[in-house]
Parts: structure tokens; sequence; C-alpha cells
């Protein structure tokens, strides 16, 4: 078949010959549509420019072009039903053109079936095709900006609940049950401060490196967000294995690490969350952002057990995590509203054996809850930044006692208060001018 046959007019298929068919034609040419109309055999009778072009890929010995191969590729992925029901039909979507012959291409397709018995041709065949390589392509690199971290690579927060939801999904498939790990880098804030964000940003990135080989291959990576990384594994047997595998990735990660030069000491905290039946029972992106609030839980519990360590997700994590959330929404309330004062523990002088100092201590006089001890609500304050403000305010309070002390004659001018301050509050360039 030439290329000449292949765009050479057929009266018999389609509209009839004249103006109306020619200004249809136009417009489709206008539209840079790839249009070919065959018998129901899949043999060409017609077609314009565009549809000549992309269809003629095997060279004939006496020259033009043989579309067949490219056109049963069209036809092949197109529904059989569509082909073989008498009523004919139309069919829209995608088809892909890689194995065709031709310039690899997607397609966005057309496809009108009628069948006509009466006739030789036994009805026809319309396929319209329109090329979205270029659009495919530009959709895929958006999507990969929007699904990745830029700094590690890996897929982001948006990327990991959607893992999360398809594998909450196919739970009943892949069997077994769902576990998060959430990995948190201990100390990143302190690299950050001491040595500078580049560092810790290369500290990331090495993290993102180690922890892509810790896992298993079936796993999915993807960093949250500053110092937090999570792994999403599918078909896990029991949190004993969920747990294995989070000691597993614990331990990759942890050990000396050299960045320009600077010997650091790595570790990580790792929380795991695993779906039960309340989660499966759940809709899958609610169970998906619950498992990893789960793994997020536990990981806060692993860093307040010391660092450096593994924990799951219990109900008793979770209503520890209520009672620190309570705490934290009540300790600036607490500091507006005067519930908090200090007590001063008196220094004695071995030799002299009188008071030579104090040490300030902060109190919580709460109204409902009564006396909350330091132990329970300082650690809330340095995780949520409120200690800054509680840490100025306990120094202010000091040195108005201790001015009144002295000038009363309660003590000597050499007296003095000792106050403790937060690692916050000395990361804080102004804290000493205050």
């Amino acid at each position: 078949m030439t290329n000449e046959q292949i765009a050479s007019p057929a009266d018999r298929v389609g509209p009839p010959a004249g103006p109306p068919r020619d200004r249809l034609r136009e417009l489709v040419d206008a539209a840079g549509i790839a249009t070919v109309f065959t018998d129901i055999r899949g043999e060409v009778v017609d077609a314009n420019e565009a549809g000549a072009e992309l269809f003629r890929t095997n060279p004939l010995p006496g020259g033009g072009f043989d579309p067949r191969e490219s056109l049963a590729t069209v036809l092949d992925q197109l529904p059989q039903q569509l082909l073989t029901d008498p009523e004919g039909g139309v069919w829209q979507g995608e088809i892909d053109l890689s194995s065709a012959g031709v310039p690899p291409s997607v397609q966005a397709a057309a496809v009108l079936v009628r069948h006509d018995p009466g006739t030789p041709e036994g009805g026809f065949i319309a396929i319209m095709c329109r090329d979205v390589t270029e659009e495919r392509a530009r959709a895929n690199d958006l999507l990969q900006l929007l699904e990745h971290d830029a700094l590690t690579g890996l897929l982001n927060r948006t990327a990991a609940v959607d893992r999360t939801t398809n594998a909450i999904r196919r739970i009943h498939e892949d069997g077994g049950d769902v576990a998060v790990l959430l990995i948190d880098v201990d100390r990143l804030r302190d690299v950050n401060d001491a040595l500078g964000h580049d560092v810790g940003d290369r500290l990331l990135v090495s993290t993102s490196r180690r922890l892509a080989t810790a896992v298993r291959p079936s796993d999915v990576v993807a960093r949250l967000g500053g110092d937090e990384f999570v792994v999403i594994c599918h078909a896990v047997p029991d949190s004993t294995v969920a747990m294995e595998l989070a000691d597993r990735v614990r331990r990759a990660l942890t050990g000396r690490l050299t960045i320009r030069q600077l010997e650091l000491d790595v570790s990580v905290s790792v929380g795991v969350g695993i779906t039960d039946e309340a989660l499966r029972s759940l809709e899958p992106d609610e169970a998906a952002n619950r498992l990893i609030a789960r793994a997020d839980t536990a990981v806060h519990a692993a860093k307040q057990a010391g660092r450096a360590r593994t924990a799951i997700y219990s109900d008793q994590l979770h209503n520890k995590a209520l009672v620190r959330t309570e705490l934290a929404a009540a300790l600036s309330k607490a500091l507006r509203e005067g519930e908090l004062h200090i007590e001063y523990q008196p220094i004695f002088s071995a030799v002299s054996e009188k008071a030579e100092a104090a040490e300030a201590l902060v109190r919580w006089s709460h109204p409902v809850k009564g006396r909350i001890e330091a132990s329970e609500f300082i650690p809330v304050a340095e995780d949520t930044g409120v200690i800054v403000p509680i840490g100025d305010w306990v120094i202010q309070q000091a040195c108005i006692a201790t001015r009144a002390w002295i000038d009363h004659g309660v003590v000597g001018p050499r007296f003095a208060v000792h106050v403790n301050v937060s690692r916050l509050q000395l990361a804080n360039s102004s804290f000493v001018n205050r």
C-alpha cells in the first residue's frame, strides 16, 4: 500500500464528499488531529496528512508505507467488545504507540466503530489521535516535583500519605498488616545550631541514602520534613516483625559519620505504628493518617525515654500523649495567669554552715490538678519552646527577690541565686543582653 493510497479519499466511508466534508477535514487538520478511516478488518481506506504521517511505519519495496502494524497496535488496545458488538460504539482513552515501530508516543485517541454488513467493507472504524507525549512528560515532571523532597529526592509527606493509603487499601491482597516506621534524627537541631544548616542538610542526605539500603525492596521510604523520615512496610505479619524491621533501621542509621572533616555521632529514634482491627475498619485515607499519627506518638515516646531507641504505639502511649498535649496548652496559660511560682532551695557552706546561696526552682500549682511536678512539665516546656518565656520569667523573679532580700538585710550583698537555664535560652543570641 502506498502513501498516496493511505491519503486517498474513500467516499464510501464517513460523510459524503463535498464542502461539508472538506470543512470538517480542514477543522481536524487545523487541530493537529491524526485521523484514519479503515474498513471493519482494519484496512486503511482514508487518512488525513497527520494520520498518514503517524501510521506510515514500514517502507514497502515499491515506495510508500504499510500502516497495518501500527494500526494493529491501536486495535489491540481497544476493548474487544467495541470491535465485535453489532451496534459498534465510541471509545476514548490513551494509546501507547511505543511498540508500533513509530517514534515512541502516547496518543489521546477517540475511536468510532460502525458495523454495516450490507457494504463490502462491513462498516468502518474511525481513529482520531492527538499526540500527548510532551503533555504527559510535563505532567510527570510536575508530579515528580509535587511528590518528592527537594533535598533528599525521597518521596515527600503528601506522597507518603498517599502510599500509606494505597497500602492499606491493598491490605487484603498483600496479606498481613501495614506498619509505618517514623524515624527522627536525634539532636539535628543541635547540629544545625552548632555547625550550620549546610552540615545538617548533608546529614539528612546521608541518612536518606543509608535508610534506602536498610529496608526491604517492597518498603517505601519518604521524608516527612525536618528531621523526620518514614518507612511504609507492606505485608507485616505482626508487631514483633514490625519492631525487628524498626530495630534494623535504627542500627543501620546509628554510628559515626564524617561530614566536611567533622566527626558526628549520629543516632535516631524510631516509632512504630501497625494497623489493627480498628484502623482496618476505617476508610483507607483516614486510616493512613491515623497510622502515621500513631507512629509519631511512638517516636516521641522513644525520644522522651532517652533517644536512640525504638518504641511501638499503644493505647497507654496515646493517653500519655494526650496528657502532654493538655499540659502544653495549659503551660502558656499558667504563666499568664500566675499559676507558676518559685521556691528557693538554700545552699549551705560546709565551712560556715550558713546559707550562702539558693537555687531558684519553678513550681506549678494547677487550679484543678493541684501541684504538678517539674519532672512532668519541664520536658513538655522544652519540647514546645514554652521553656524560653518561663525561663526568662524565672530569672526576672529571682533578680527581684534577691534585690529585695539584700535591701531588707535578709542576706548579704554577696548572696547568690542559682537559676537553671535551658539550652533553648542559651541558643538565643540575645539571651546575654537580656
